[in-house]
C-alpha cells in the first residue's frame, strides 16, 4: 500500500510505502518513507506524515506494531525514528544489501498511550 503526503497547498511531500505480508498472519507492518522534496526536509514534515501513517495502521488497518530496518549510515532517517517514538530493537548485518541496520518498532499500545497522554495530536496544521 502507498500513501502520498501532500501540503495543503498540494505540494508532494513524501511517500510511505506499507508492506503488509505479515499484516494478516501476524499483525505487523513494515514501512519505508521518503521526503519527495530535498528542499522539504528539516521542515518537520516526517512528524506530521508518520502521525497519518500511525492513524492508518493502528486505527484502520488493526496492526500490532510497525517496524523499519534503517542503514545505521543513515543518522537522519534514525534520528527522525527515534524522535517519532520508534524505539530501536535491534543493529544486524544485512548480507544481502552489505550494510549494517537498525531495526526500529512502535506497537499499537506504545502509540494509544501517547495519543491518551496528548504526546501524539492530529491538529492539521504545521508550522510554516
Amino acid at each position: 500500500e502507498w500513501l502520498m503526503a501532500r501540503s495543503n497547498e498540494g505540494m508532494p511531500l513524501g511517500v510511505v510505502h506499507l508492506i503488509l505480508p505479515e499484516l494478516w498472519t501476524k499483525r505487523t507492518a513494515m514501512f519505508d518513507i521518503g521526503i519527495a522534496d530535498a528542499g522539504s526536509r528539516g521542515g518537520g514534515w516526517m512528524r506530521d506524515i508518520m502521525r497519518l501513517t500511525y492513524r492508518r495502521v493502528f486505527e484502520h488497518l488493526g496492526t500490532e506494531s510497525l517496524w523499519a530496518n534503517v542503514s545505521v549510515s543513515n543518522e537522519r532517517a534514525r534520528h527522525g525514528s527515534r524522535t517519532n517514538y520508534f524505539r530501536p530493537i535491534r543493529r544486524f548485518f544485512d548480507p544481502d544489501s552489505n550494510e549494517e541496520l537498525e531495526e526500529f518498532r512502535i506497537t499499537r499500545d506504545d502509540y494509544r498511550d501517547l495519543v491518551s497522554s496528548g504526546h501524539l495530536v492530529y491538529d492539521g496544521d504545521h508550522p510554516k
